[in-house]
């Protein structure tokens, strides 16, 4: 191993050291919801400023769904599983470790 990679190793073990683990699962699977969300707006061939205006949203706020951080509400998640004809929470479970 190199020292330069020995180093980010070290560094990175540390952070991973560091993390909670229960913050890091709540990121994880809100990084999921996002991605499912990214993908359901592909399939169906819609821009992001489409399908913020189908849901009668600010584009903004479809970036903010997009980042992987926003915080859902189930009648959210509701509204947008329904728009994308999708289930959203199990598309990611399908996808990544839980």
């Amino acid at each position: 191993m190199t020292r330069a990679a020995k180093r980010n190793s070290d560094i990175l073990q540390k952070i991973r050291d560091q993390r909670n683990p229960a913050a890091f699962k709540k990121t994880r699977h809100k990084m999921w919801l996002a991605a499912a969300i990214a993908e359901g707006i592909k399939n169906k061939g819609w821009s992001k400023s489409e399908f913020a205006k189908m849901m009668g949203q600010e584009p903004s706020v479809v970036s903010r769904w997009l980042s992987g951080v926003h915080n859902f509400t189930v009648d959210a998640l509701h509204d947008i599983e329904d728009m994308l004809e999708m289930d959203v929470w199990n598309w990611g479970k399908k996808r990544l470790m839980v």
